[in-house]
């Protein structure tokens, strides 16, 4: 469904390019959550509109490309350090709501909770970070302390959003993918889990429908579900 892609753009977008040559990474991953947004998109058309931050992610990626090869532009660092971040989290906001919008779509709360929970946190960073920028390029101030909670944001969000990702792309799927077999793995023990799983993801389906009739739809994604070896 494109959650996969999505997976291994925001790796690279987000995680691996927390290093010096970091505006390649970026560039590739933005390109890669492109194409992985052009599939989701067609079951929530509301991420679409991710894309366009995903744009501006990836102009500022570029100029940082150019900023390696010939030096510091002054006082345009500090600009576009503030465009990355404020687009970082728009992009971020439009994922997280469409992501929640998908997941009450599936009945699946743990993905709303999760997602929500993502949202606040996304909008915490940006927070400390627009503090500690302003402080930086303003003030000439700087603070350890702030600077390390800055650096331990950046690190582990994206944590949580590849958890959150992952989470959607092992248990969300497009309608026509729905009654796809599942290939059996060479390792049992991997077999087995998914056994214990699909139990699970059975008494879940006979409670709701204890509770009430299910509703279906044509047009959105659904739980994967997989025949039984």
């Amino acid at each position: 469904m494109g959650f996969g892609l999505l997976f291994f753009g925001y790796l690279s977008a987000f995680l691996m390019s927390l290093n010096s040559y970091g505006f390649l990474f970026s560039l590739i991953g933005c390109y890669v959550i492109f194409l992985a947004l052009q599939k989701i998109s067609e079951y929530k058309h509301s991420l679409w509109r991710a894309v366009f931050p995903l744009i501006v992610i990836s102009l500022c990626a570029l100029c940082e490309a150019i900023q390696f090869f010939t030096g510091s532009w002054g006082v345009w660092d500090g600009i576009i350090t503030l465009v990355t971040l404020s687009a970082r989290t728009l992009f971020h906001c439009f994922m997280f709501i469409s992501i929640a919008s998908l997941g009450k779509d599936t009945d699946l709360p743990d993905v709303i909770a999760m997602a929500k929970t993502n949202f606040i946190f996304i909008l915490i960073s940006f927070a400390v970070e627009m503090v500690s920028l302003v402080l930086a390029l303003f003030f000439n101030f700087g603070n350890q302390q702030l600077t390390i909670t800055v650096s331990m944001m950046r690190l582990l969000f994206p944590v949580f959003t590849l958890i959150l990702i992952f989470k959607c792309f092992h248990k969300i799927c497009a309608p026509e993918d729905v009654d796809a077999p599942q290939k059996p793995s060479r390792f049992e023990f991997i077999n087995e889990f998914r056994r214990r799983q699909e139990e699970r993801e059975a008494e879940r389906r006979k409670k709701r429908d204890a509770q009430s009739a299910p509703k279906t739809s044509s047009n959105i994604p659904t739980h994967k579900k997989r025949k039984k070896k």
